[in-house]
């Protein structure tokens, strides 16, 4: 039973594995400062019990997915300084929640405070696929 995976710091590259979204007891998934690529994979937002998520400093791109609003204990979500686009999902705003996202200079949301405002041709992301 895993429920604490902290890799931060470790040179690793390469995606994400979306068989990550299966260790059903993961609490805390810290990957930030490595160099990870592609997507964040959707089935992140089927961990349960995930109340920390830090995936900053790496070279994600793509969208955040719907689905991660799925975790219902997500209290820290740090997706800085990534290549992230698009809109940010709105089920993502949460009271209290640590939830960082600057430095993704094509993210965007409407309502959250340390974002900018979406306008139309950032709210869908067209080239890159949500895994």
């Amino acid at each position: 039973m895993v429920a604490v995976l902290q890799l931060g710091n470790n040179k690793l590259s390469g995606s994400i594995p979306t068989q990550l979204g299966s260790l059903k007891k993961l609490s805390v998934l810290a990957l930030q400062y490595n160099q990870l690529m592609g997507a964040i994979p959707a089935s992140l937002g089927d961990l349960e019990r995930l109340t920390r998520l830090d995936l900053s400093f790496n070279n994600l791109f793509g969208s955040v997915p719907a689905r991660l609003a799925n975790a219902p204990m997500l209290k820290v979500l740090d997706i800085r300084n990534n290549t992230l686009s698009g809109s940010v999902p709105q089920a993502l705003k949460r009271p209290n929640a640590g939830f960082q996202y600057e430095n993704n200079p094509a993210l965007c949301c409407t309502g959250f405070s340390n974002i900018k405002e979406c306008t139309e041709s950032r709210k869908t992301v067209t080239d890159r696929p949500e895994w």
